[in-house]
């Protein structure tokens, strides 16, 4: 099984090579010929999606890069091509490539409320996202490679020939379930303010839950500007971004304070002091019950500018200066920043109460006097502006001239009045013009002024003067010709209740006061007023016109039986008709009003069975069997009032005779083992709605309409459906089937184990299913992968844990059970080193190869006798074969140098000789 499994994963990763190496090798190429803009950052995100079909672990995988889209960048969209290693070995598993699947741009996320704004660049997201299926018994490194960046990074040696290594290590899913790597919570710094606090929230959550530590970390590099973006990337380990003397990863940019990321709460803190452009790199680590189980890497070109703002605090000019003691101020104060408030002082002497905080605010000086106004903008904030402006505040002068008295041709005699507001210490001046008897005067009211000249327009003018200010006010008197009088009437005639329109054609058209008497004891002071006649006959219509101002006058008319009342020209007429008229209850029936009256009326529907309604188009429902005689009385309510009404006998017939209502159920499966859940389907017809009661067999219910029920015991069972409709035809069915389920007979699974635990050395273990009853077969599981179908199996383990192991038994039915049970493999230590290998093909000792149990780190170098490294390795995979840089090694003696970490987590070091030897 475990040979079908690598052969199943290889197939899958070769087929994905051979699919995507003619895409690479194309890209690789044109990586050579185009500029692509300028590296920004980024980093490494993955997301565990279970397991997938042949035991395989699939993932999603995220790329995160940060490009340059600045002036001059040259921005190309092509797939990134990644390596997947094993991170046991270091060897490549598969060459790879992810699709871009969003790019926007970042936002510049400066927040100091004294900021104008940052340095002015451009930053693009580029996210690629695709799907890895991985083996999950060994964990893989995944790795991204670019080059390069900015030239212009101030604490990169030769930026532009540095570039990054993005990598991410995915553990094994036996060792650490089912991992996902941590999620930042917001996107990167790309702008800050030199002299200004930061404080920018670099956190991440965790979607296992796994505990994360934050710190300032260097990026790891990838220096090559003749290969851009290498495929395949190159093999770990990486190196770190080379500094410049005076900065470090802990250390990325000049600050004082210098900058500090929290470990627990990922926020980062300091104050930048120098502009330029720096690399900054962070680390989160995940830990999962106090072990390190990844390490997730982002960096990011950070931009330092200058952000000073340019405040105006203003107060707005004064231009109205006899308007009161309540003031509206104006704030024209101007930034280039978002002000984050005011405050006003509006000089009162001895007061503390004369402040403000609103932007336009209102205030009641307790007296006129000159006053001192100061307006901060952004109190209380490093950047503010303060202006000052005097304003003079008097009482309020706003006069109004009014004009009383005759104004008609042959008679008039008019009297002018000063009124508003104004002072008792007030002055007036008056000027009535040359066509006035009296032409001017200084007193506040003057009477018995007399316009000759006949009819027109006459100018007066009123000038009044208080304290500095004066307002003048210049307005006309009007001669007006005398009144007439008559009116007109829409209607003359028609049946009760008329509403009739009547309209003045009296002359003025203003400052007349009408009396209107309608014949019927109404009457009306509108000027055009509406009036409906209720009662049948002849009327009278007078008119009386009274003038108020102006030319006064009083006229009257009256028109004789212009009003005639009948109902000689009644067309009221009753019909309706129903939507149904046989059914089964109940039976909703909607009944249309098809009468014909003027204007609105009111209706009395009867519908036979004790019910009323006096809707206009009612909807009925009939809810017992019989026959209905309808009938609808109208009566009309503004135009030709009446009561007219029509009954049609036996409209509505209600029986059962047109029910449709029909019990179906059907059933699946019908024949299943114990724990199966067993669907119930129903397929009754019916109207509306229905209550379903269900009977399994087995004294268990249910009130659903297509109910799952789960038997566990074996055996036959009836089912039977009692059905209750509601709405419509209303019935009670049943539907019974007998024997209608058949469950099935189990096996028994009985697993006995010939140890609990062994150490590794010896972990062989003998696991017996034999004594399982009622059984056909028999399949045995470790950890969830199959081993064998054999009841009596030995198996060797060969690496520490717990295996959870189980056995499934089925029998003729295909019914089956289960029994699981935990063997325990703990370590040993043994590290046993050989002293002669002999590299001579015949596959016997080829390799210098130690041998250990218990052991977790690995390093080897191997010397030479001048004491020049000849070989080294980090994995005891990775042996020396006798091999020089590709060349076969003299034979004699070499040296060597081991160091390892035991299981108990201790170091243990080895120095000596090994004799290499080839006959």
């Amino acid at each position: 099984m475990l040979q079908q499994f690598k052969g199943i994963y290889y197939f899958y990763f070769m087929f994905s090579y051979l699919r995507n190496i003619f895409i690479l090798l194309f890209l690789s190429v044109l990586s050579f010929q185009a500029k692509s803009t300028h590296l920004i950052g980024g980093y490494m995100e993955y997301n565990c999606l279970g397991l997938s079909t042949g035991n395989i672990v699939q993932y999603e995988l995220k790329l995160y890069l940060y490009v340059d889209c600045g002036p001059g960048s040259n921005v190309i969209i092509e797939p990134a091509a990644f390596t997947i290693f094993d991170e046991n070995t270091g060897l490549d598993v598969l060459n790879s490539s992810m699709q871009l699947t969003k790019d926007s741009i970042l936002p510049n996320n400066i927040s100091n409320p004294c900021v104008v704004t940052g340095p002015n660049v451009c930053v693009k997201e580029e996210i690629y996202t695709t799907t890895l299926l991985l083996s999950p018994n060994r964990p893989h490194r995944i790795t991204y490679q670019r080059c390069c960046r900015n030239n212009s990074i101030a604490n990169v040696f030769r930026p532009d020939e540095q570039g990054t290594t993005l990598t991410t290590v995915i553990p094994a899913f036996n060792t650490d379930s089912c991992n996902s790597s941590p999620v930042f919570n917001d996107f990167p710094p790309i702008s800050i303010c030199s002299g200004y606090d930061v404080n920018l929230d670099l956190s991440a959550f965790d979607p296992d839950g796994d505990s994360l530590v934050y710190s300032l970390c260097a990026p790891f590099n990838y220096p090559d500007r003749l290969d851009v973006r290498p495929i395949p990337a190159n093999p770990p380990p990486y190196s770190f971004i080379p500094y410049l003397s005076l900065f470090s990863a802990s250390n990325p940019m000049p600050s004082n304070p210098a900058l500090t990321l929290n470990p627990i709460s990922g926020k980062l803190n300091g104050t930048p002091t120098t502009l330029g452009q720096y690399l900054l790199g962070y680390c989160v680590e995940e830990y999962r019950n106090g072990v390190l189980i990844n390490t997730t890497r982002r960096d990011i070109q950070v931009n330092t500018g200058s952000c000073d703002p340019v405040i105006t605090s203003a107060i707005q000019d004064q231009n109205l200066f006899c308007d009161g003691l309540t003031v509206q101020f104006q704030n024209n104060s101007t930034s280039n920043v978002a002000l984050q408030g005011y405050k006003w002082d509006f000089g009162v002497l001895n007061q503390q109460n004369d402040t403000s905080r609103k932007r336009n605010p209102i205030f009641t000086y307790p007296d006129t006097g000159v006053y001192t106004i100061t307006l901060i903008s952004n109190p209380g904030l490093p950047c503010t502006d303060t202006s000052t402006n005097d304003f003079h505040v008097y009482k309020k002068l706003s006069p109004i001239l009014a004009i009383e008295g005759q104004t008609c041709i042959d008679a008039n005699n008019v009297t002018f009045v000063a009124r508003g507001l104004y002072e008792p210490y007030a002055s007036f001046n008056w000027n009535f013009g040359s066509s006035a008897n009296i032409t001017s005067s200084t007193s506040d009211s003057v009477a018995g002024i007399i316009f000759s000249g006949g009819a027109g327009t006459y100018p007066v003018q009123l000038i009044v003067s208080q304290d500095e200010c004066s307002d003048t006010i210049d307005q006309q008197v009007v001669l007006y010709p005398n009144p007439t009088i008559d009116f007109t009437y829409s209607d003359s005639a028609g049946c009760y209740p008329l509403p009739v329109n009547f309209t003045s054609l009296a002359t003025p058209n203003s400052a007349i006061v009408h009396q209107w008497d309608f014949g019927d004891g109404a009457s009306s002071s509108l000027k055009n007023p509406s009036h409906t006649y209720l009662a049948n006959g002849f009327y009278d219509v007078e008119l009386t016109i009274r003038t108020t101002d102006k030319c006064i006058d009083t006229l009257t008319i009256i028109k004789k039986s212009v009003i005639d009342i009948s109902l000689d020209s009644s067309k009221n007429k009753v019909n309706y008709s129903y939507t149904d008229s046989a059914g089964c209850y109940p039976l909703p029936v909607q009944f249309l009003n098809h009468s014909v009256y003027e204007g609105n009326a009111t209706f009395l529907w009867d519908f036979g069975d004790g019910t009323t309604s006096t809707t206009e188009n009612p909807r009925h429902t009939y809810t017992a069997n019989g026959y209905y005689n309808v009938s609808l009385a109208v009566t009309t309510t503004e135009k030709c009032i009446e009561t007219f009404s029509l009954q049609k006998d036996s409209a509505i017939y209600i029986s059962l005779d047109s029910s449709l209502n029909e019990i179906k159920f059907g059933i699946s499966p019908t024949e299943a083992c114990p724990g199966t859940p067993i669907m119930f389907l129903d397929s009754s017809f019916y109207e509306g709605s229905a209550d379903y009661f269900w009977d399994f067999g087995n004294n268990s219910l249910s009130q659903l309409q297509n109910p799952s029920y789960t038997y566990t015991d074996t055996g036959y069972y009836s089912v039977g459906l009692l059905l209750i409709t509601k709405d419509k035809c209303v019935d009670t069915l049943v539907l019974s089937k007998d024997s209608a389920i058949r469950i099935l007979p189990t096996p028994t699974s009985i697993l006995e184990l010939s140890d609990s635990m062994k150490p590794l050395k010896h972990a062989s273990f003998s696991f017996d299913g034999s004594s399982s009853l009622s059984n056909t077969s028999s399949q045995l599981y470790i950890n969830g992968v199959f081993i064998s179908n054999s009841s009596l199996v030995d198996y060797t383990f060969t690496d520490t844990g717990h295996f959870t192991v189980t056995q499934i038994v089925q029998n003729d039915f295909g019914c089956f059970d289960t029994t699981s049970a935990i063997v325990f493999v703990y370590d040993e230590f043994e590290f046993i080193i050989p002293n002669i290998f002999t590299p001579n093909g015949d596959r016997v000792n080829d390799e210098f190869a130690v041998r250990a149990c218990g052991v977790y780190e690995y390093e080897i170098e191997i010397f030479n006798r001048y004491g020049i490294s000849v070989f080294q390795s980090t994995s005891m995979n990775i042996n020396w074969t006798g091999r020089i840089n590709e060349r076969i090694a003299s034979e004699g003696v070499y040296f060597y140098k081991i160091k390892i970490k035991d299981f108990m987590g201790e170091y243990r070091n080895y120095n000596g000789a090994l004799t290499l030897i080839r006959d």
